[in-house]
């Protein structure tokens, strides 16, 4: 159990490296000659639109909320991150799953929550 734990920590680290270069250094990263419309974030966000700036309705079901990480390698990279540390949560905690559930809800909802109200 603790060396899944620490790879789940290692993938995480790296998930987290991958978003920063992406969002940072682009431009001088292993990613420049890859897909730039999925992973050069100075574009890339617009994925989630069907048209932008013509036209700011998602471009598939949910691709500007529950979906968006399908939508560009930042947002992939974020999730795959907190896949692996909430993972790592669910295996270190005794609660009843409902519990844990509960904790993964409340995340996602203040984030929600406080991102549209900060932005």
């Amino acid at each position: 159990m603790k060396y899944l734990i620490i790879t789940l920590c290692f993938l995480a680290g790296f998930f987290k490296a991958v978003r920063d270069t992406l969002m940072f250094h682009f431009s001088s990263s292993i990613f420049k000659n890859w897909n730039e419309q999925f992973f050069n974030p100075a574009i890339s966000w617009m994925n989630k639109y069907k048209n932008f700036p013509e036209d700011k309705s998602e471009a598939f079901f949910l691709s500007k909320t529950v979906l968006v990480s399908l939508t560009d390698a930042w947002h992939l990279s974020e999730l795959l991150m907190l896949i692996c540390l909430l993972t790592i949560v669910f295996i270190k905690t005794s609660e009843k799953v409902i519990y844990k559930v509960i904790a993964v809800i409340a995340f996602f909802t203040s984030f929600n929550i406080f991102y549209y109200l900060m932005g």
